[in-house]
């Protein structure tokens, strides 16, 4: 009877464990990928290879790219593309992440953190740029050798050190050396203005999803309207082409083609917007590059 209430007891521990891990977690995770990466361009082809040549280990990797580019999609990409797809996968906003690293660490003698709570799963650090600087060595340390040191409470200068399982995967929108030097790989998102034959594709793609989303007949693209978005430089890139596809299909009123009209007219209140804002506040010119106005 007593080896019966120590199994008894081992099972009620790791369901509350299991418990207190899914609460630890559901904020942060990530349920599905949304799509594939688009297009046929020798862009698109080789950013498809990079991503199954990552998700067929468990390196770390780093993400970079311009705003807009849906980096942590890929991220998600990665992770249900390998074998740990079952395993689940969290994404944490780096502005956000306490100076301490406590809620990533996980306090000594307190609740676990993250990191434990995640197992053999997968950690996205989304815009790492904007992580406290404080927390730099640790993260530089926890992918370099897979150990972290639990975070200890005021007053207390003890050490307890454990192994991280999950795999790391970081965005960033800028260059940060001192993470390239320990990140096995390193993939580097191409904008959308060097895909420009991938832009049909996308635009395709969208109205599918948009028109099925909001219960509207599908329209065509005229030739016409798509050199004009061939033709532009997308400074936010596929969420910049998504909201102009989304804005198009509003405007068509009936309508059974997207004309450039329609685009155009969608990009011309943008851009008087853009300028509006400048004749009111022209200190921003400074601070914006010249293919915002």
């Amino acid at each position: 009877s007593q080896q019966l209430a120590e199994e008894v007891d081992k099972l009620s521990s790791q369901l509350n464990f299991e418990q207190e891990r899914q609460l630890i977690l559901r904020p942060y995770l990530v349920n599905k990928a949304k799509r594939g990466v688009i297009g046929k361009s020798r862009y698109a082809v080789r950013l498809r290879s990079q991503l199954k040549q990552a998700a067929s280990t468990r390196d770390s990797v780093i993400i970079f790219g311009e705003p807009g580019l849906e980096k942590d999609n890929l991220a998600a990409l990665i992770h249900f593309g390998s074998n740990a797809r079952r395993e689940p996968i969290i994404k944490v906003d780096c502005s956000k992440l306490q100076a301490s690293g406590a809620e990533l660490f996980g306090r000594v003698g307190g609740k676990p953190g993250l990191i434990e709570a995640l197992g053999e799963g997968t950690l996205i650090f989304n815009n790492i740029q904007q992580l406290p600087q404080e927390l730099l060595p640790s993260i530089i340390e926890l992918v370099k050798t897979n150990k972290y040191t639990l975070v200890n409470r005021p007053g207390e200068n003890l050490v307890e050190e454990k192994v991280c399982l999950a795999r790391i995967i970081i965005i960033s929108e800028k260059n940060i050396p001192v993470l390239n030097s320990v990140v096995k790989n390193l993939i580097k998102v191409p904008p959308l203005r060097v895909r420009k034959e991938d832009i049909d594709e996308q635009v395709k793609y969208y109205i599918n999803l948009i028109s099925r989303n909001k219960c509207l007949t599908k329209p065509k693209t005229t030739p016409e309207a798509l050199r004009k978005l061939q033709t532009y430089d997308f400074p936010n890139n596929l969420r910049e082409l998504e909201s102009i596809v989304e804005r198009a299909l509003i405007q068509l009123q009936g309508c059974t083609d997207i004309t450039e009209e329609i685009v155009w007219q969608s990009q011309s209140k943008k851009k008087q917007y853009r300028l509006n804002l400048l004749n009111k506040y022209p200190d921003l010119r400074h601070f914006l590059r010249s293919d915002w106005y």
